[in-house]
């Protein structure tokens, strides 16, 4: 159709095509060519050549917004290339195709028609897309830029090219998105550019002919042709199961006319998925190019293998000698020479048929078309012509399945004749969904192959799937949505008319059932929805199981069965229980373990209606529901009616707390979105370090190897959490040691009975329950052990010689040394242990000296450990009385601090 706006001028014509908006597709111009303008009636004539053609859709003046512009050839109108669908019967089976017909009829077999152009054409190709899905085409081999868009369903596209070089070349369907199994499905064919010379494949002479042929192969896999939706057909799963040369699988390929002698130039193309290794029997086969790229050097081969997509140009030389009927088999050299489970040859298989006297008599038996059926009846056409021109005298069918030739059930009479209709009674009645096969016998005895269609009658309802129900389980705050699908197409195919639902269970459900929406109206598959309003289920009883149930109906009337699902009605939150803190208290410093610097909070929360799904907790404040800290499960998952879960509160979180208690709040949610009540624990916080008020050991004066004293503290805690116990170390310096002892509450037995004479300091520290340390604080030990001591004195000639110790006297070297309050006791007199000298010693304590302790035989010592010896001399000379006193003195004392008492010697030596 021509647009009202365009302007034909007196010798040419303008023809155009618009989709299905009005849109212009494509043009030509055949004639000398014209720049119209619509509004003026103005003719430019522009000669030969590419012209102009302006349509005016607006009807405004001077081509403003609105209009379209497009620039078209002249010549000759395009190839006009049809993407349909169809069916063909391979043997007894029906199969689904795709190919490219010249009209928008159905194609009976896959592929579409050999393209054959000149060397230098202009090549025009008009796509008419009637396909349910976007399709384009790809010339291979020419110089064009690859469709990458395609068409819409129902639109049509124009392809240009020049065809530069002469060869064999495939089109197949442009690789477009998701569209890779369109070529497996048959759109696909060959495209010839002949060279200048005639009867030469390419320019060279080495490529002429005789006779020649195009072979296109392919495959098919009726898991793929047969299926629903074969865009979503994963072709990694493609395994075909028939094999074809020109759409046909032997018997019914056609085979090729030469004579002896002659050179047949086969033209290969693998239109296929797989790999094909094509021989003849009984000849070489010269290879003179592949893709349409003549060879420098032609080789012989016995079976030439080409991949998918891939041509190959081939000369065989048919025996001078061979005799006329003879057949030169081309076959797939791989040997799979069937159909399916079929039996007999089937496959890429077809001959060479040398001419001359053919073989006598009809070989081949009629061919079957146009079989149509009613749940009572079949008719088809049934032809002899050209397969032998016999009469058709016999047909019969079968219904599901094929048997032996003549065993099917017989047509109805019919008067014989080379094409004849017949017509064929089904009894009984056929119901659901069969496949009828047709074939006939011709006069010569050849029954013929199959042809089938196929009749569903309807006599089941709609399957119903993926029925959803949303939100479930249910609170009863919000309405629950139902949703399914409902599917006719494999249990009858009539169109969803109407669907259902109830709801049953417990108290509450509605009665039933209940009209639901379906969407689209009148199509096979449809999607059924429907809304259960929040009021009715909030009237419903919690934690009883109600069930929805769901079926759809067909045009027909038919009900298909319930797909049920359970509705769970929960409107109560989980009950929170178990709720603790560790470490509690906290100091904000000490975590919960050494690789969690964290109070660790833990809680169980209880859901049996609809499972927990979530558990947070707030501290001290209570927000809004889903806005606390995160639990998390200790399991790894929610979902379960009963679920322990934990959070890990950081230590900068717990340290910015003030001292005291925090109550910390925890609730969980259900699978229905409700929050449960709160459950608590209280949280002690205690940054405050305990004081030690006293540090006293009982006793704290021992002697050497004393078994054990008893340390007793005294200790405040502030923030009031209480100490629990702290630990103790001997000696070194106020800094904890590693190997420090522990305790618990505030006192503890220290081991003394290694401990050496003299002062020993106690460090301690003490902790609460926070884990708060106070500072250290200290207490001494005192180890007592008096030393033996010697002296030496000068005796002189005096009677009487005075010599004073002053304090500490006997005391100085005593442990420990140079403590206040130790005390120093004679405990027996100086007696001579050595020397023959009549002179005698005596000790005493003068009030320079001291404070005379108690005295033993007329001796005594100062407190304090001074004392004095008095030597007195006898004989009449004062080297007598010298000699007199000369000799060694001891006596014994005691030392004594706090009431510890150690005895130790003193030997004085007079000299």
């Amino acid at each position: 159709a021509v647009p009202a706006a365009w302007y034909p001028g007196p010798d040419f014509t303008v023809t155009a095509t618009t989709d299905s908006t009005g849109a212009i597709t494509y043009a030509y111009v055949s004639g000398p060519c014209t720049l119209v303008d619509a509004n003026a009636g103005t003719f430019s004539p522009t000669g030969l050549g590419d012209c102009v053609v302006q349509a005016d859709v607006t009807a405004t003046a001077n081509y403003v917004a609105g209009s379209q512009q497009l620039t078209v050839p002249i010549g000759t109108p395009p190839i006009e290339v049809y993407a349909v669908t169809g069916s063909t019967t391979i043997g007894s089976s029906s199969v689904t195709v795709w190919g490219y017909g010249s009209s928008n009829s159905p194609v009976s077999v896959p592929g579409g028609p050999t393209i054959t152009v000149n060397q230098g054409d202009a090549v025009r190709i008009a796509l008419h897309n009637q396909l349910s899905e976007q399709s384009g085409l790809l010339f291979g081999g020419q110089s064009m830029i690859p469709d990458s868009t395609g068409v819409a369903p129902g639109g049509t596209k124009l392809y240009t090219f020049t065809a530069d070089q002469p060869g064999t070349y495939l089109y197949e369907a442009a690789p477009l998105p998701n569209a890779q199994h369109q070529v497996a499905m048959g759109l696909y064919g060959a495209l010839v550019v002949l060279p200048a010379t005639a009867g030469q494949a390419y320019d060279s002479a080495s490529s002429a002919f005789d006779d020649e042929a195009v072979l296109v192969l392919s495959e098919i896999d009726p898991a793929l042709n047969n299926s629903a939706s074969p865009a979503n057909f994963d072709m990694r799963d493609y395994k075909p199961r028939y094999f074809l040369i020109n759409g046909e699988a032997y018997p019914n390929t056609s085979s090729i006319a030469t004579d002896a002698g002659n050179a047949v130039l086969l033209r290969y193309v693998n239109a296929g998925i797989q790999y094909h290794s094509m021989a003849v029997l009984g000849a070489h086969q010269t290879v003179i190019a592949y893709d349409g790229n003549p060879l420098t050097y032609s080789h012989r081969v016995a079976a030439e293998t080409f991949g998918p997509g891939q041509t190959t140009d081939v000369l065989v030389g048919v025996p001078a000698t061979a005799a006329a009927g003879s057949l030169l088999a081309i076959y797939d050299g791989s040997l799979l020479l069937h159909s399916s489970n079929q039996a007999g040859f089937g496959g890429m298989l077809t001959f060479l048929e040398v001419g001359g006297t053919p073989p006598t008599g009809d070989l081949v038996g009629p061919s079957t078309t146009g079989v149509a059926l009613t749940s009572t009846s079949v008719t088809a056409n049934i032809s002899d012509a050209g397969r032998g021109d016999s009469n058709v005298t016999a047909a019969e069918f079968f219904v599901d399945s094929t048997g032996a030739s003549g065993s099917g059930t017989a047509v109805a009479s019919f008067t014989p004749g080379v094409t004849v209709s017949v017509t064929g009674t089904i009894a009984p009645a056929l119901t659901g969904t069969h496949t009828v096969y047709v074939h006939g016998l011709d006069a010569a005895g050849n029954w013929g192959p199959f042809s089938s269609a196929t009749i569903g009658v309807d006599v089941t309802g709609p399957a119903t799937t993926a029925l959803g129900l949303t939100p479930n389980p249910s609170n009863g705050t919000a309405n629950v949505s139902i949703s399914a699908t409902a599917n006719d197409t494999a249990s009858g195919g009539s169109n969803i008319a109407a669907a259902e639902y109830t709801l049953t269970g417990g108290p509450g459900a509605p009665a039933g059932p209940i009209a639901m929406t379906v969407t689209p109206a009148g199509a096979k598959v449809a999607s059924v929805t429907a809304s259960i309003a929040a009021s009715v289920i909030n009237g419903l009883s919690e934690g009883v199981p109600y069930t929805v149930s769901v079926r759809s109906q067909d045009s027909l009337g038919n009900w298909g069965a319930l797909l049920s699902r359970t509705l769970v009605v929960d409107k109560t939150g989980p009950v929170t229980s178990a709720v603790s803190a560790a470490p509690n208290p906290s100091n904000g410093a000490i975590g919960f373990s050494s690789s969690t610097p964290a109070v660790r909070i833990m809680a169980t929360a209880d859901d049996a209606p609809s499972g927990v799904t979530a558990v947070e907790g707030f501290i001290d404040t209570v927000g809004t529901n889903g806005s606390g800290i995160v639990f998390l499960p200790t399991d790894g998952t929610f979902g379960a009616s009963s679920e322990t879960a934990q959070a890990d509160v950081p230590l900068s979180t717990i340290a910015a707390l003030s001292n005291g208690n925090h109550t910390v709040y925890v609730h969980g949610k259900d699978a229905a979105g409700n929050w449960g009540a709160t459950s608590t624990v209280v949280l002690v916080i205690d940054k405050t370090p305990p004081t030690v008020t006293s540090a006293a050991l009982s006793p704290n004066t021992i002697l050497p190897a004393g078994a054990a004293v008893t340390l007793n503290v005294s200790a405040a805690d502030g923030a009031g959490t209480g100490v629990i116990g702290g630990q103790y170390w001997l000696d070194g310096t106020a800094t904890p040691p590693a190997n420090a002892t522990a305790f618990a509450g505030t006192s503890v037995t220290i081991n003394t009975g290694a401990l050496a004479a003299g002062i020993h300091t106690v460090y301690l520290r003490v902790r609460d329950a926070a884990g708060n340390w106070s500072s250290v604080s200290s207490a001494s030990l005192y180890v007592v052990q008096a030393i033996n001591d010697a002296r030496a004195i000068t005796a002189n000639t005096s009677a009487t010689q005075i010599s004073d110790l002053s304090a500490p006297g006997v005391l100085a070297n005593d442990e420990p040394v140079g403590v206040a309050g130790r005390t120093a006791a004679i405990t027996t007199a100086p007696v001579r242990t050595s020397g023959t000298g009549a002179g005698t010693i005596a000790l005493s304590c003068p009030g320079t000296l001291g404070t005379a302790g108690p005295a033993v035989g007329g001796n005594a010592i100062c407190t304090n450990g001074a004392y004095r010896v008095t030597l007195t001399g006898v004989g009449g000379g004062g080297g007598a009385r010298r000699n007199s006193k000369q000799g060694a003195f001891e006596f014994t004392y005691t030392m004594t601090l706090n009431g510890v008492t150690s005895t130790a010697t003193v030997v004085i030596t007079v000299g």
